[in-house]
């Protein structure tokens, strides 16, 4: 366990802050909403942002690659996975997405 925390460390990390507008998201929701209801479907902004993520990812590959141990190259994965987390009064819940690229917005609602 020492070793892995070890090499764990040695891993460098990759953090990305922004700002975006998110004035389309809003209205793309309040015109899928009521239908989404009435189907039975609650439309939140989350499976937007995850899609987003996603497109991004394929957009920009490199961002979904590790070094490789000699860290002379990168070494890109073929698909992504997203995990999300969404809390409520008593309880955390933990969804790992599998090959996201695959999925269409309806099938994150």
């Amino acid at each position: 366990m020492i070793k892995t925390m070890t090499a764990q460390a040695l891993v460098p990390h990759f953090g990305y802050c922004d700002e975006i507008v998110f004035d389309e998201v809003i209205k793309l929701r309040n015109a899928v909403k009521g239908s989404a209801a009435a189907s039975g479907v609650k439309f939140s902004y989350l499976p937007v942002v995850i899609k987003a993520v996603s497109l991004s990812l394929l957009r920009f590959p490199q961002l979904n690659a590790k070094m490789t141990k000699d860290m002379g190259s990168l070494e890109h994965f073929v698909s992504h996975n997203i995990g999300a987390l969404s809390a409520c009064s008593s309880l955390c819940n933990i969804s790992a997405l599998l090959h996201m690229m695959s999925l269409c917005l309806c099938q994150l609602c």
